[in-house]
């Protein structure tokens, strides 16, 4: 059982209690919930559609470096805005396109996903 679940499990036993034990789960139970927060965001570091992004976006900033900080600020904040940006219109105009649920149609689709296994 990970240290998420117990947390949970013991809270959930602990919340029949009054008193001063129900503080002290509900502070155990957030200390393990960060834990794991914290563990599940390094490890997305590591999946294959985020990993060979950290050398792109750190040769970006090294070689767009600024002279002070806001103008640093500046162009990180429309990197991050560009990005979303993208994902935000990319989406809409596929939502648009198929249909609210026409994209996961797609996506549960076993042909489509055999293509893609393909690919790579």
């Amino acid at each position: 059982m990970s240290a998420c679940a117990a947390a949970l499990v013991i809270y959930t036993l602990e919340e029949r209690n009054a008193g001063s034990a129900e503080v002290i789960c509900q502070e155990t139970l957030y200390f393990h919930i960060s834990g794991c927060r914290w563990a599940l965001e390094r490890l997305s570091l590591l999946t294959p559609c985020v990993f060979p992004m950290i050398p792109i976006t750190v040769s970006y900033f090294a070689n767009h470096s600024s002279v002070t900080r806001v103008g640093a600020i500046r162009k990180a904040a429309m990197y991050g805005l560009g990005i979303m940006l993208t994902f935000v219109v990319l989406g809409m105009s596929l939502a648009l396109f198929f249909g609210a649920a026409g994209i996961n149609k797609l996506a549960a689709n076993p042909w489509v996903n055999l293509l893609i296994t393909g690919i790579f």
